[in-house]
């Protein structure tokens, strides 16, 4: 009894950082804001290697950012993977962009 607690508990804590991490990290409301600063961020990251295509993204996705709140990223996320939770979708494609930069390519969701 005692194992089956501890593994609910533990696989617990792995949702909830899972889940809550990307907010946390990047100072946003919800994980599909924080996954769109993400994008940005590693698009800034990228701007200096690639020359002025990469600098526009950064610029244009700045301007995303002061007006989108995770919208883009939802709407995005719903289009893609219809019958995932946002919040999910959002959260996955935040470690995938986190753990392998190339992902950008497939998120350009606007920018």
């Amino acid at each position: 009894m005692v194992k089956w607690i501890a593994l609910v508990l533990i696989s617990g804590a792995a949702v909830a950082v899972f889940l809550a991490y990307p907010s946390i990290n990047e100072d946003a409301n919800s994980a599909c804001h924080a996954l769109e600063k993400k994008v940005i961020t590693t698009l800034a990251a990228r701007a200096p290697k690639n020359g002025n295509d990469a600098l526009s993204d950064v610029l244009g996705g700045s301007v995303v950012s002061a007006f989108s709140k995770g919208e883009l990223a939802s709407v995005y996320i719903k289009q893609r993977y219809p019958d995932v939770p946002p919040i999910i979708g959002c959260a996955t494609m935040y470690w995938r962009l986190t753990f392998n930069p190339a992902v950008i390519k497939e998120l350009k969701f606007g920018l």
